[in-house]
């Protein structure tokens, strides 16, 4: 797809024209985006990602959505359906899924050359359609669509396993930190019920009391400028590696004299690094084989006693609906939440034994490596995809 340019080199047997003379435009809808009513059968597409409902359709069949206000994005979809009046709605005059995916495929290119205007930037319509793009015939055009549909079919239903999963988790942990594994007898708290052999308290009931540091905010900014920082040494620990999930990432690093000054902030494996700003539920297990180091002023570290407690359990319950509600309400932080010693140390949980803590990650970890396996399936076929487009909507490939 060329912006105005016509284009060299054609696939044999196909056609080059422009978008306008294989489109046809829907009518402009009256429909704003607060009419959605969301109890209605039929989808109702805007400018925005999330797609809604109606109650009433105005086309049917198959039809592309694009939006027209702030940046591009477009859908398709085969059935009765309505959009709102920021909504660009067509079809191609051949095979409309076809020409949905030649959009998509040039969907940073259609942002970046046809939305423009100060402020909220919008189509320009007439410039879009005057794009040259390349056609086969009819029968590869189906082809083609149908190829990239099943892949979109696939990542459909992997996105939909991923939500189930998800979903079951959220009510597993709901379970699992309030009545515990095959328990018969409960008792009434301010938690409300839970088994009769937990009691209730906070986290100090997780750690060594004669731990001083077991609970730990990172240093405050001045000790750690980066004037300290070398090019090899003791790692120091970020809200980069906690929000990735990876310990391994990340390459800045202190002396040995400045490690040794800032020992009380230093992490072991099995520590929970917790963000502070921003990312509340965000926790990271440093693992056996890390590199020694210390925290930064954006970390929390938790390290657990483990004769008591258990650190993927912990990790668990601190990504808890729960107790993320609970650290919520108790944030200052307003639109960017802010975690601080204090709120954590005036949430109160459940306390299982060691060996119920146990079997309760043990349970939740193999719901999230079904969630991670799935999300990495999807990452597949996403690339996969991409790879099939490249090569199909340009002729490289042939069916």
């Amino acid at each position: 797809m060329k912006n105005n340019i016509a284009q060299k080199n054609i696939p044999q047997g196909w056609n080059q024209t422009t978008l306008e003379k294989i489109m046809v435009e829907n009518a402009k809808s009256k429909l704003k985006v607060s009419d959605a009513d969301n109890i209605g059968s039929y989808p109702f597409f805007t400018s925005g990602e999330k797609v809604f409902s109606h109650s009433d359709f105005f086309v049917k069949g198959e039809n592309i959505y694009m939006a027209t206000g702030g940046v591009a994005n477009i859908k398709f979809f085969n059935g009765k359906a309505s959009y709102s009046t920021d909504t660009y709605s067509f079809k191609s005059k051949e095979n409309t899924e076809f020409l949905y995916y030649i959009l998509l495929n040039n969907i940073k290119n259609i942002n970046k050359q046809h939305f423009s205007g100060s402020g909220l930037k919008h189509l320009q319509k007439n410039d879009l359609k005057k794009n040259f793009i390349l056609l086969p015939s009819i029968t590869e055009q189906q082809k083609i669509a149908e190829i990239l549909g099943a892949v979109d079919e696939d990542i459909a239903k992997t996105q939909d396993v991923i939500e189930a999963t998800e979903k079951l988790k959220k009510g597993l942990m709901q379970e699992l930190f309030t009545r515990g594994i095959d328990h018969t007898k409960f008792k009434k708290t301010k938690l409300g019920e839970i088994p009769e052999e937990w009691e209730v308290g906070g986290f100090e009931n997780f750690v060594n009391p004669e731990d001083k540091n077991a609970i730990k905010l990172g240093p405050f900014g001045s000790t750690l400028k980066k004037e300290f920082y070398v090019e090899k040494g003791f790692k120091i620990y970020g809200q980069e590696q906690v929000i990735k999930g990876d310990a391994t990432f990340g390459n800045y690093y202190i002396s040995e004299k400045k490690y040794k000054e800032l020992e009380a902030f230093k992490i072991s494996a099995g520590d929970i690094l917790i963000s502070l700003v921003g990312t509340i539920g965000k926790i990271l297990i440093v693992p056996e084989n890390f590199e020694r180091g210390v925290i930064n002023p954006c970390l929390l570290k938790i390290t657990p006693d483990k004769r008591r407690a258990d650190s993927k359990f912990i990790a668990h319950l601190l990504k808890s609906d729960f107790l993320i509600q609970q650290m919520s309400q108790k944030s200052h932080g307003g639109t960017m939440n802010i975690l601080n010693k204090g709120m954590l140390m005036s949430v109160m949980v459940g306390l299982p034994s060691l060996d119920e803590q146990q079997k309760i990650a043990e349970i939740l970890s193999a719901v999230d490596e079904k969630i991670f396996i799935n999300k990495k399936l999807k990452n597949k076929l996403i690339f996969l995809k991409k790879g099939l487009m490249q090569d199909l909507l340009s002729g490289k490939v042939r069916v």
